[in-house]
């Protein structure tokens, strides 16, 4: 019944794949239908800069390392999609790796409302403050939520080719 996943690569995204939620115009209050589009090129990760309004949070980007992609030696992904043999339905979508801090990460399905990624694809209520390498001082602005990392939320947001993270209490969102 129509398309319920898009997976697309050759934009990077950081150092995880940038899930965005596409509201459904068939999802009922017993059943919600859930629809994405899923960016996860991961090249350049190593460029990917980490905030944070918590010197007890502080992370930092592990580097380039040798590899040609700018991936870096620690970040990997990979999305997994599972479709039902018979029906042809998108059964469960699912994301993991490692991020360029080191920081391992597993979501959980996306098909599946919970309150683990019911968040996870959207913008942020609130704009959180980020540093921008071309101006001089900190700039605000609204994330998109990536997905759990631990027991917080990844956040991030980019322009270009430049993305910058947080991980943030799902209370802030």
């Amino acid at each position: 019944e129509g398309i319920e996943v898009i997976a697309t690569g050759h934009k990077p995204v950081g150092d995880m794949p940038w899930p965005i939620q596409i509201p459904s115009e068939d999802a009922t209050e017993d059943k919600q239908r859930r629809c994405w589009i899923i960016p996860c090129d991961t090249s350049f990760s190593g460029d990917t800069v980490w905030v944070s309004d918590n010197s007890s949070d502080e992370r930092s980007n592990l580097g380039r390392g040798s590899g040609r992609s700018g991936r870096g030696d620690v970040a990997f992904c990979e999305t997994l999609v599972q479709n039902c043999p018979t029906s042809g339905t998108t059964v469960s979508v699912e994301m993991q790796g490692c991020l360029s801090d080191g920081t391992y990460y597993e979501s959980g399905n996306l098909m599946e409302a919970s309150e683990d990624n019911v968040m996870v694809g959207r913008l942020t209520a609130e704009s959180f403050e980020y540093r921008d390498e071309q101006s001089k001082g900190a700039k605000r602005g609204v994330f998109w939520v990536k997905g759990r990392v631990d027991e917080r939320m990844l956040i991030s947001r980019g322009k270009g080719f430049s993305v910058w993270n947080a991980v943030v209490d799902p209370r802030e969102l």
